[in-house]
């Protein structure tokens, strides 16, 4: 994979950069910490060591190298690593509770049974939790014991442990929830995605959206609920099947099991990603440059340029030097495709499953819940299922890919573009397979 230096081009300046990080780390933690001493809620006299990840340290380096007055500066040197001092060393509740309350992990089937569920995951890759996380055992004693062992740990704030998230457990406690009820309700989904980054120790891929991506897709089969809410709950993670669809697609351009390895360290990106390897580096520094967003995470909701990308790798074409805009246009059927399988149709089904899920706020924390089957739309020429926004509080109507294979024979059979309608009480994973096979009957 082609290094950030050669890649920006910016070389000394990089690191440079990169090398007036640690200090600045320091300072907003010490800062931090005196604050919380002046209003008497420190538990600790000591700031923590706040570490970037080497990835992560290299890319925020060549964006600030670049343009020296981006708001990542502060985001991610001053205002993330201030929260998570917070998190970790205030006494105020309920952080406090919730990050130091010993733990009974019998109390907590949803978290222990994900990170049982990951273990298998990586074993099944031929990776072991030490390797992936430097211990053996990750159900540690608290929640400030266990986040950070994970890759953002060491100076991101806890997933929806923000403020807002903060006030609403806060309200489940005063409501006569116990602890351990309200970690495994509102933590469990934030706590897989967190360990499904794994450990700190490891080289993430470039660009850091993959990274998300990988981590979204290692969730949701750790977690299904991460992604797809269980009937009258609303504790997925927003967002989520945006992420796990890249993820999928990678996985089906390389293996399940070379990401996995990949992802944990145990093989090099080069290895396991091939020619994708300086593609994914050229399309992602492509990206940082044509957006510039305030983050590392600009595709969330233009996720087709990655999906062909991954395509045309599965099916063994050239990459050349394709850019955003030339996988924009790139029309799907110009890309050759084997036959489907089963992981088309799984795939299929976690498509029809995102299109029934809605956002809202509660008083400014995000929620994820179930929504009746809206209208759906398949559009075998753009190979995407997509559904109407309805009262969501998304930014964009809910999309997701039909996998290539399966759009490809579709085309065949079926209109290149159709309305279903599913039932409300729809087995989806049936419905999947139904119209994977070409069966548009009633129920579907």
């Amino acid at each position: 994979m082609i290094d950030l230096a050669t890649l920006s081009g910016l070389g000394p300046a990089l690191a440079a950069t990169e090398a007036s990080f640690a200090p600045r780390l320091a300072r907003s933690a010490a800062t931090t910490l005196r604050r919380l001493e002046r209003a008497g809620l420190a538990r600790t006299s000591t700031p923590p060591t706040l570490t970037l990840p080497r990835t992560f340290s290299a890319t925020l380096a060549a964006a600030i190298a670049l343009d020296p007055d981006s708001p990542l500066s502060w985001h991610y040197l001053d205002t993330m690593p201030a929260l998570h001092v917070e998190q970790l060393c205030t006494r105020a509740e309920p952080t406090a509770t919730l990050l130091h309350t010993p733990l009974d992990w019998a109390r907590l089937p949803r978290l222990s049974g994900a990170i049982t569920r990951l273990g298998a995951i990586l074993a099944g890759a031929g990776v072991d939790t030490a390797t992936a996380f430097g211990t053996a055992d990750l159900r540690a004693a608290t929640l400030a014991d266990l986040y950070p062992r994970t890759y953002y740990g060491g100076f991101m704030p806890l997933l929806y442990g923000y403020p807002a998230d903060m006030a609403a457990m806060a309200r489940a406690l005063a409501a006569g929830d116990d602890v351990h009820t309200v970690i495994d309700t509102w933590l469990a989904a934030p706590l897989t995605h967190e360990l499904s980054h794994l450990g700190a120790a490891r080289t993430g891929i470039f660009p850091g959206y993959l990274d998300e991506c990988i981590a979204g897709w290692l969730s949701v089969r750790a977690l299904p609920a991460f992604a797809y809410p269980d009937l009258g709950a609303d504790n997925a993670i927003f967002a989520a099947p945006w992420f796990l669809q890249i993820g999928q697609a990678l996985a089906r351009a390389v293996s399940p099991e070379a990401l996995i390895r990949a992802q944990a360290g145990v093989t090099s990106w080069d290895d396991a990603l091939g020619p994708l390897a300086d593609a994914v580096a050229r399309l992602g520094w492509d990206e940082y440059l044509a957006r510039r967003d305030p983050h590392f995470l600009s595709s969330n909701f233009t996720p087709e340029p990655w999906l062909k990308l991954f395509a045309l790798a599965a099916a063994g074409s050239p990459l050349g030097e394709h850019t955003l805009a030339s996988l924009a246009t790139l029309p799907w059927h110009s890309i050759p495709t084997d036959a489907p399988t089963p992981d088309d149709t799984a795939a299929l089904a976690d498509g029809l499953r995102a299109m029934c899920t809605r956002s809202f706020l509660d008083q400014g924390a995000y929620r994820v819940t179930r929504r009746a089957p809206p209208p759906i739309t398949v559009d075998l020429d753009l190979a995407t299922l997509s559904a109407p926004l309805g009262d969501s509080a998304d930014p964009v109507p809910p999309r997701y890919p039909v996998p290539p294979a399966l759009a490809a024979a579709l085309r065949a059979e079926l209109p290149p573009r159709f309305t279903i309608q599913l039932a409300p009480d729809a087995d989806l994973d049936a419905a999947a397979a139904r119209l994977a096979a070409g069966q548009l009957d009633a129920e579907v």
